[in-house]
């Protein structure tokens, strides 16, 4: 079987800036609006071809979104379950 490996993470979680971290989100979900106000009606319609998909310019606006909620998701999960847990 082997040796176990060495833990991929520390042990102890670091600190978090919790407003910067905010700030971060709040500036990149700006930064994607503010960059697919700028696509041309007519590029909307444009796509490329990932295995063998068709994938426009819609769907990967779609998927930009439906990804961050899906983490924000997970990160509320996870402060209700640490709320949970005695520290």
């Amino acid at each position: 079987m082997g040796d176990v490996p060495e833990p991929r993470f520390d042990p102890e979680p670091r600190p978090i800036d919790v407003s910067a971290a905010l700030a971060g989100i709040a500036f990149e979900a700006k930064a994607l609006g503010d960059r697919l106000q700028e696509v041309p009606t007519s590029d909307w319609e444009s796509y490329a071809i990932v295995d063998n998909s068709r994938v426009d310019v819609n769907w990967v606006a779609r998927h930009a979104v439906r990804d961050a909620s899906h983490h924000l998701l997970d990160v509320q999960h996870l402060r209700a379950e640490l709320g949970r847990q005695s520290i």
